[in-house]
């Protein structure tokens, strides 16, 4: 078992309202908003030169909006010219051109369909949303699967459990994506439960909102195998699963996560 604390920032990638087509973002004056979609593109794309070089990313949010758009209208592809990098939504089989993650996205019911590390369920299309984890039906945490992480045994899939600081609260979940760096970081089911919340989010200020400061983690390495037949519908499992880990290691009598 693997135990570290951190904050609990909130991932929307996996789920098909992260990235809506019509709804990039917009600054209202303070900052970068959404009308409904969970996220604003500047997280799940950035925009990237002719020779690969990034050129906008999310803290140019609203340049990158604007060429964005732009690319869009040119139909995404076209050489010698700035492109976007998809790095977290699905691209169409045979669109793929040379450069990082560069093609066209695939699209569902007024989406950009969001992608994750590892597909959840492989059998699925590439742009079918039930490949990828829903963050907002599967509680799952995101970890930099870096060789130092690789080197506790730590994989995709594997089980967690994320626990509030001082508190009894906890919720089961997997690892289910990855980033370069960062600790500190679950899809919005994970959080909303640790807040004993049901309703989804409004729109991206909204999901930001509800990051929490201060959690425990506990990672179990070489747990993936214990989820019979993982999908989106295996969040009941999942809880189940947990709780088995939960009492196995008596989590409960746990007053610091290194102890």
């Amino acid at each position: 078992m693997i135990t570290f604390e951190a904050n609990v920032d909130v991932n929307t990638d996996g789920a098909l309202q992260s990235y809506k087509i019509d709804d990039l973002g917009f600054w209202d004056g303070h900052h970068i908003q959404t009308h409904s979609a969970l996220n604003t593109i500047c997280n799940g794309v950035s925009i990237r030169t002719p020779n690969n070089n990034r050129l906008y990313g999310p803290r140019q949010c609203v340049d990158l909006i604007q060429e964005f758009k732009r690319i869009r209208e040119r139909g995404w592809v076209r050489d010698g010219a700035n492109y976007v990098d998809f790095y977290a939504i699905a691209l169409k089989p045979n669109t793929q051109r040379p450069g990082k993650n560069r093609g066209e996205p695939c699209e569902k019911d007024g989406y950009y369909v969001s992608q994750v590390a590892k597909p959840i369920d492989p059998n699925k299309d590439v742009c079918d949303p039930e490949r990828w984890v829903d963050a907002l039906r599967i509680p799952a945490i995101v970890l930099p699967l870096d060789s130092r992480m690789q080197a506790t045994g730590i994989r995709l899939h594997d089980l967690a459990i994320v626990r509030l600081r001082n508190s009894d609260k906890w919720v089961g979940a997997i690892v289910g994506d990855t980033n370069p760096t960062r600790i500190g970081e679950a899809t919005v089911i994970t959080n909303m439960r640790l807040r004993g919340l049901t309703a989804v989010p409004a729109n991206y200020r909204a999901t930001v909102a509800l990051a929490l400061p201060a959690a425990r983690y506990f990672v179990f390495p070489g747990t993936a195998n214990m989820i019979s037949s993982l999908s989106n519908a295996s969040d009941p499992e999942i809880q189940t699963k947990a709780r088995q880990l939960f009492d196995r290691y008596h989590l409960a009598d746990r007053a610091d996560p290194c102890s």
